[in-house]
């Protein structure tokens, strides 16, 4: 995505300590990499969870000290997006979602210039081409019964209806879902996106010691853990693109990597689960506007900020979504090939500024039986058409450093300048006449220009001539033609040569802008 500022940061073990490498890739492709050392893990706050990962003490290739945040924030007019990346379960289990940016006080996972997501290495591929309409399955778990560390609140019947209700997908919904073969079944027609509306807890809860237990999702009187979904996943021809999972505590465990990991790395391009208690109506919530931000705009990084910025103040201590991704540009479809701007040539320039220049001279001379313009004013003519013809030919010649949008920058300059060359050079010509003296024709007076000429007049002196454009006898020119026939003829020059400007300035804007789209 052009102009967007990438953060990845990778955390590895080594020994008793932690290694994190950091690479930095700005918009315009150059990249910038170093490297920091924490002896331990930090506790689970925001603040600390922050300046251990993204204010550590890193250094560059050559030594030289580096502030991770610090160096991603001269470029921050484009959006920046930080992937985590890790295979050790304690990296997983903490909140980085939660991090806290001191400048603004808010979560990393809200702020509305940044994205945040978990990247998991995965060979899944490519993202799928966008269709008319995306199939979309909403599985629900059977009821369950049994002894668990909470209660479980009923979930809605509705669910799927409500989460997709900013979406045109239509959602397919079979019968409860009570066991692995029944998901399973649901999985072979190959939906686009699942949606797996279910509890999940402790595998064992009846056993007690609940915090020490894998977890695992409840469907009816079976519990899948992320082991065994996963497996369930890779033994799929196809699988969908993205699966969100509603069971509290799926995104990541103590000991073993989460639902979310686990799904990405059995070929799901993403998944989006909770860390922690949430409730139901508060998943749907979120899930409206995670889905109907990635129908916009297909970002799947994008849509996660969104929905969670949108309940930024209703999220609950504890909850909390988390997108784990295989590549760093997620996309729920793909993105249509980028367009391109069919090359200019100095030909092609060369060819615009020629027609700018008849259309102001063929003006010019069809009007040189009313103004009687000389040589002289043909040069000040030609000086005020060609400078700004000559600034956006420089500007638009083509280089290896043009981009389309600073050339079209600058073929909008040329026209701007051209239209505003002939509106100040032509724009109502007035004649200053004395009987016997010299005449003049040039620009129109300003309100001062016309008080002096009234004040030079009024002591008989004569007004000093401005942009001089011609001279002459007086009765050469005008002494067959009312003082008004004069006014209107100069006030119609200054028109048509304005709309010629314009004319001239959309020819430049528009011709060379043609596109062509990737084959």
């Amino acid at each position: 995505m052009t102009g967007q500022l990438d953060l990845s940061v990778r955390v590895i073990a080594a020994g008793a300590s932690w290694r994190i490498d950091y690479q930095l890739r700005r918009p315009d492709g150059t990249t910038r990499a170093f490297r920091a050392s924490q002896a331990a893990l930090p506790p689970n706050q925001p603040g600390a969870l922050f300046r251990w990962l993204l204010q550590a003490s890193a250094q560059d290739a050559q030594g030289a000290p580096v502030d991770p945040w610090q160096a991603a924030q001269p470029t921050r007019k484009a959006p920046l997006c930080v992937l985590l990346t890790t295979d050790h379960p304690q990296i997983h289990s903490l909140h980085w979602e939660r991090m806290r940016d001191p400048a603004t006080g808010l979560w990393i996972g809200v702020h509305p210039n940044t994205r945040f997501a978990r990247l998991v290495q995965s060979g899944f591929g490519q993202a799928p081409p966008r269709r008319e309409a995306l199939v979309v399955t909403t599985l629900t778990a059977a009821e369950v019964t049994g002894t668990f560390d909470q209660p479980l609140a009923p979930i809605p019947a509705d669910f799927g209806a409500q989460a997709l209700a900013a979406t045109p997908w239509q959602s397919t919904a079979g019968p409860p879902v009570a066991d692995t073969s029944s998901l399973r079944q649901h999985l072979r027609a190959a939906p686009d996106v699942l949606l797996l509306v279910s509890h999940a807890g402790a595998v064992a809860p009846e056993a007690g010691n609940v915090a020490d237990q894998p977890k695992a999702l409840y469907l009816g009187a079976e519990k899948i853990t992320a082991a065994e979904l996963a497996t369930t996943l890779e033994n799929q021809a196809s699988r969908p693109t993205l699966i969100c999972l509603t069971g509290c505590t799926t995104a990541a465990d103590g000991r073993i990597p989460g639902f979310g990991e686990r799904l990405v790395s059995a070929g799901t391009p993403a998944a989006l689960t909770f860390h922690g208690t949430v409730p139901q109506t508060l998943a749907v919530r979120f899930l409206k506007h995670f889905l109907g931000e990635a129908y916009r705009s297909g970002d799947l990084l994008r849509a996660a900020q969104v929905a969670r910025a949108a309940l930024f103040d209703k999220m609950e201590a504890a909850a909390l979504p988390v997108l784990h991704v295989d590549r760093e540009r997620p996309r729920l479809w793909a993105a249509p090939p980028p367009a391109e701007v069919a090359p200019i040539s100095r030909r092609s320039v060369a060819a615009a500024a020629t027609a700018f220049l008849l259309v102001a001279y063929t003006l010019v001379f069809a009007q040189s039986s009313i103004l009687n313009v000389t040589l002289p004013g043909h040069l000040a003519i030609a000086v005020s058409a060609l400078v700004p013809i000559a600034v956006g030919t420089w500007l638009g010649l083509p280089s290896p450093s043009n981009t389309s949008a600073r050339l079209n920058r600058a073929i909008a300059i040329t026209g701007l300048l051209g239209l505003a060359s002939g509106s100040v050079a032509f724009t109502v010509p007035t004649v200053h006449a004395e009987s016997g003296g010299t005449y003049v024709v040039g620009r129109a007076l300003t309100p001062t220009g016309e008080r002096a000429r009234a004040k030079a007049l009024s002591k008989g002196q004569a007004p000093e001539p401005r942009a001089l454009l011609a001279w002459g006898p007086p009765e050469q020119l005008w002494s067959d033609v009312p003082q008004q026939r004069q006014r209107l003829s100069a006030a119609l020059f200054g028109l048509v040569a304005t709309l010629a400007s314009l004319a001239a300035f959309l020819v430049l804007r528009l011709w060379p802008t043609q596109r062509k789209a990737h084959p």
